[in-house]
């Protein structure tokens, strides 16, 4: 599938009908890149997802880092996928795949904790798109908006962002904000590890 995201900082969230919440909890991401930062520096990204839940988020052509093709394992099941191999490849990067585990995956690789993003999420479903209310540790507030399209879908990036952001004001007040057209490892990445942020694709 391909994930369009659109993401908005606010000073504080706005009020939302009760009917649509879905979920609070915490959100605990945890980045690896090799040590010449090979992954974020093609617009690609490894994370591990509250420990147990590994995602590939894989640039495909988007300078904007509002759309991506996202591919997911759970940890236990992460050794059973052939995918790996091909979403490597597809990232023009090296890697060796003699492993029994993640964790053996990571270090015989020499994949390295790049960044821990740490946030209060509460999640809310409006028709078709999900919606997020993310208080990140050390970075902001945050709404972020994401709408799920087929793979050979061809999106319209401005049209795209006007119409779900306009979908969600007919449910929440918005008046002040500003968008964000990177993500929350860039913004972690720009204040912690300016070199990683410098050689990233995706900047401000």
């Amino acid at each position: 599938m391909i994930e369009f995201e659109l993401k908005i900082k606010v000073d504080e969230f706005p009020k939302i009908d009760d009917k649509f919440f879905v979920k609070e909890k915490r959100v605990l991401d945890v980045y690896f890149d090799t040590e010449k930062y090979d992954l974020i520096a093609g617009g690609n990204f490894l994370r591990v997802r509250n420990g147990d839940k590994v995602n590939f988020k894989l640039n495909i052509g988007d300078l904007s880092h509002s759309y991506c093709k996202e591919t997911s394992f759970l940890n236990r099941d992460f050794v059973k996928n052939e995918d790996v191999k091909q979403i490597f490849k597809a990232m023009a990067v090296d890697y060796q795949h003699n492993y029994k585990s993640f964790e053996e995956f990571l270090k015989i690789n020499d994949l390295r904790q790049l960044a821990v993003i740490d946030k209060l999420r509460k999640t809310y479903k409006i028709e078709d798109i999900e919606v997020s209310f993310d208080d990140a540790k050390d970075i902001g507030k945050f709404i972020e908006i994401e709408k799920n399209f087929p793979d050979n879908f061809q999106i319209d990036k401005e049209k795209t962002r006007k119409e779900i952001l306009e979908q969600f004001k007919k449910f929440a007040l918005v008046d002040k904000f500003e968008f964000v057209d990177i993500g929350y490892v860039e913004l972690y990445l720009k204040e912690h590890n300016l070199e990683a942020y410098n050689k990233g694709l995706f900047k401000e």
